[in-house]
């Protein structure tokens, strides 16, 4: 009866250790890719507005964008206000057709910031897009792969189990010190119950 006393208690704790851990690790989880995401958002945001800046005082938009592009780390494509494509940093053979149906530039045109996640091409990964508005109608949009951002969240999920893993067999430790002092009690009571009784 003692022991199943123990196993009882035991258990019950265990079991509330790991739904409030699992609810904390995935609160905790969910944080931190949320602020990754808008880290990213932000840095691009702040890129693209000094890409525009930048181009307001430059010519040759064609060759301007892979060197831009080499300097943010991204894939620079300049819209102009008639919809198509000045200039790209990764593909040069894109200049001169339209744009297309894309939302963020539409967003952008209309003076906001337009965001997007999607493929460009049909064998690549998906991008994070940011496109913001500039001189003269243009627009600049930024992409960068959400590789690396899915990479870093996994590596972030990984360390927060392990991290979970090691605090839930400190609990077992010290929940079966804490339970063995609870019944040490109860176990002494019974006895001195069970001789009185005999």
């Amino acid at each position: 009866m003692r022991s199943s006393l123990r196993n009882r208690l035991l258990i019950t704790f265990l079991i509330l250790v790991v739904i409030v851990g699992a609810g904390t690790l995935f609160a905790i989880e969910r944080t931190l890719a949320d602020d990754l995401v808008s880290s990213l958002d932000s840095r691009l945001s702040k890129q693209g507005a000094a890409v525009a800046n930048w181009l307001g005082m430059a010519g040759h938009v064609d060759r301007l964008a892979p060197r831009l592009a080499a300097v943010t780390g991204t894939r620079i494509t300049i819209v102009g206000a008639d919809g198509l494509i000045q200039g790209d940093s990764s593909e040069h053979s894109t200049v001169g057709r339209p744009i297309g149906d894309a939302y963020e530039v539409a967003r952008a045109r209309r003076g906001e910031v337009g965001r997007a996640i999607r493929q460009l091409k049909s064998d690549e990964p998906p991008q994070y897009l940011v496109a913001v508005p500039a001189d003269l109608g243009r627009v600049i949009r930024l992409a960068v792969p959400l590789g690396d951002v899915i990479e870093t969240r996994a590596r972030m999920r990984n360390r927060l189990l392990v991290g979970f893993g090691f605090g839930f067999l400190g609990c077992l430790f010290l929940s079966f010190i804490f339970i063995r002092a609870i019944t040490r009690p109860l176990q002494s009571m019974t006895i001195t119950a069970e001789r009185l009784a005999k």
